[in-house]
């Protein structure tokens, strides 16, 4: 693990109350951002734990009166699917968060999959550069990245020795080892970035994963979750009971 900086471990004993923290650490450091630049920045994932955090957002009466309006919402990966695809992380997130906030269009930069895929990276990179008022050189510094790890230890799109490490970039598009989709994802750099990241992890199958990725050899390409090693003092690990089994 990178140097003596421990990890930032927060273990609920059901999923509701991960996702009740994982909502008040949201508006909490969006509130931060506001406080002292005016706006917030965020990139959201995809998956069932994500969902439970979207459903407590629009639940809760901090997060429904933050200014929405200064709040711009980007994707950490995005399969390369349709937007009426059941497995479009963006069709998720718009359904069960965008929409019942009323969170303006201007303020969603979803990825788009309408196009070539090389397109859709360039697009996507087009988008931050925009947001971020990029100079060249410069990473764009979101205020809160939200991550989650699959058994594999992937996190993002970035799959276990399929990835490449290019600092240049800041979208890449992926080939799972399994998965069935192509992917668009952020790169390591945008995710070591962030002012603040949360890994949400629930559930059994993630508990043998978790144990290899805490304690034994560091190595990010063969466990991608490990990316977040070099900031590890900006990440708050949010997990479940049964993911913290073997912890």
């Amino acid at each position: 693990m990178s140097g003596q900086v421990r990890p930032n471990i927060e273990v609920f004993s059901e999923p509701s109350a991960l996702a009740q923290a994982a909502a008040d650490l949201f508006v909490k450091t969006a509130c931060k951002a506001l406080d002292t630049r005016g706006r917030f920045t965020v990139a959201v994932s995809g998956g069932r734990t994500p969902r439970l955090l979207f459903d407590c957002l629009v639940r809760l009466d901090e997060a429904r009166s933050l200014p929405w309006s200064l709040c711009h919402i980007f994707w950490v990966d995005e399969r390369y699917v349709p937007v009426t695809d059941p497995a479009s992380n963006f069709k998720m997130a718009n359904e069960s968060l965008l929409k019942p906030l009323g969170v303006a269009q201007a303020n969603i930069h979803r990825i788009s999959t309408e196009v070539d895929v090389e397109d859709t990276v360039a697009q996507y990179e087009a988008a931050i550069q925009s947001v971020f008022a990029l100079k060249p050189g410069e990473v764009p510094q979101f205020d809160l990245i939200q991550l989650g790890m699959g058994a594999d230890g992937h996190t993002a799109s970035l799959f276990p020795d399929s990835y490449e490490v290019d600092a240049e970039r800041f979208v890449a598009w992926t080939v799972p080892p399994v998965a069935p989709h192509r992917r668009i994802t952020l790169t390591p750099s945008v995710l070591q970035a962030a002012s603040q990241l949360m890994v949400l992890l629930t559930g059994k199958d993630k508990a043998a994963m978790l144990q290899m990725v805490f304690s034994g050899v560091e190595d990010p390409m063969k466990y991608p979750i490990q990316l977040v090693w070099p900031v590890l003092e900006r990440v708050v690990w949010l997990m479940d009971e049964e993911a913290a089994s073997e912890l």
